[in-house]
Protein backbone atom coordinates (compact mmCIF):
# COMPACT_ATOMS: atom_id res chain seq x y z
CA UNK A 1 0.00 0.00 0.00
CA UNK A 2 2.60 2.49 0.81
CA UNK A 3 3.91 1.86 -2.97
CA UNK A 4 0.74 3.02 -4.43
CA UNK A 5 1.08 5.88 -2.29
CA UNK A 6 4.59 6.91 -3.19
CA UNK A 7 3.54 6.50 -6.69
CA UNK A 8 0.37 8.42 -6.79
CA UNK A 9 2.48 11.44 -5.13
CA UNK A 10 5.09 11.09 -8.08
CA UNK A 11 2.18 11.10 -10.78
CA UNK A 12 0.76 14.05 -9.15
CA UNK A 13 4.01 15.99 -9.04
CA UNK A 14 5.07 15.10 -12.68
CA UNK A 15 1.23 16.03 -14.01
CA UNK A 16 1.92 19.78 -12.02
CA UNK A 17 4.84 19.80 -14.19
CA UNK A 18 3.39 19.01 -17.70
CA UNK A 19 1.81 21.87 -18.90
CA UNK A 20 -0.59 19.70 -21.28
CA UNK A 21 -1.89 17.62 -19.27
CA UNK A 22 -2.14 20.43 -16.74
CA UNK A 23 -4.10 22.86 -19.13
CA UNK A 24 -6.60 19.76 -19.93
CA UNK A 25 -7.47 19.65 -16.00
CA UNK A 26 -8.32 23.41 -16.01
CA UNK A 27 -9.59 23.43 -19.66
CA UNK A 28 -12.91 21.61 -19.27
CA UNK A 29 -14.15 22.84 -15.70
CA UNK A 30 -13.23 26.62 -17.39
CA UNK A 31 -15.41 25.88 -20.66
CA UNK A 32 -18.30 24.97 -18.67
CA UNK A 33 -18.38 27.73 -16.28
CA UNK A 34 -17.79 29.85 -19.47
CA UNK A 35 -20.64 27.83 -21.52
CA UNK A 36 -23.34 27.59 -18.80
CA UNK A 37 -22.75 31.32 -17.96
CA UNK A 38 -23.05 33.13 -21.47
CA UNK A 39 -25.47 30.61 -23.83
CA UNK A 40 -28.96 30.51 -22.96
CA UNK A 41 -31.10 28.57 -25.35
CA UNK A 42 -34.96 28.41 -24.75
CA UNK A 43 -35.66 24.56 -23.85
CA UNK A 44 -32.53 24.05 -23.02
CA UNK A 45 -31.86 21.57 -19.79
CA UNK A 46 -30.43 22.85 -16.68
CA UNK A 47 -26.61 22.42 -16.12
CA UNK A 48 -26.74 21.59 -19.82
CA UNK A 49 -22.94 22.05 -20.47
CA UNK A 50 -21.99 20.97 -17.16
CA UNK A 51 -22.97 17.13 -18.16
CA UNK A 52 -21.68 17.32 -21.25
CA UNK A 53 -18.42 18.74 -20.23
CA UNK A 54 -18.62 16.30 -16.92
CA UNK A 55 -18.63 13.61 -19.11
CA UNK A 56 -15.67 14.73 -22.00
CA UNK A 57 -13.80 15.19 -18.30
CA UNK A 58 -13.77 11.61 -17.00
CA UNK A 59 -13.80 10.32 -20.15
CA UNK A 60 -10.87 12.09 -21.57
CA UNK A 61 -8.78 13.85 -18.86
CA UNK A 62 -7.55 10.22 -17.36
CA UNK A 63 -6.68 8.52 -20.93
CA UNK A 64 -4.63 11.25 -21.61
CA UNK A 65 -2.91 11.93 -18.31
CA UNK A 66 -2.17 7.96 -18.53
CA UNK A 67 -0.75 8.42 -22.21
CA UNK A 68 1.27 11.57 -21.69
CA UNK A 69 2.89 9.96 -17.97
CA UNK A 70 3.76 6.55 -19.80
CA UNK A 71 5.30 8.39 -23.21
CA UNK A 72 7.35 10.71 -20.40
CA UNK A 73 8.36 7.30 -18.79
CA UNK A 74 9.54 5.78 -21.96
CA UNK A 75 11.39 9.43 -23.15
CA UNK A 76 13.40 9.06 -19.42
CA UNK A 77 14.58 5.31 -19.70
CA UNK A 78 15.86 5.56 -23.34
Amino acid sequence: MKNIVVIIKKQLRDTLKNKTILIQFILFPLMTNIMENTVNIEGMQEYFFTKLFAVMYIGMAPLVATASVISEEKEKIH
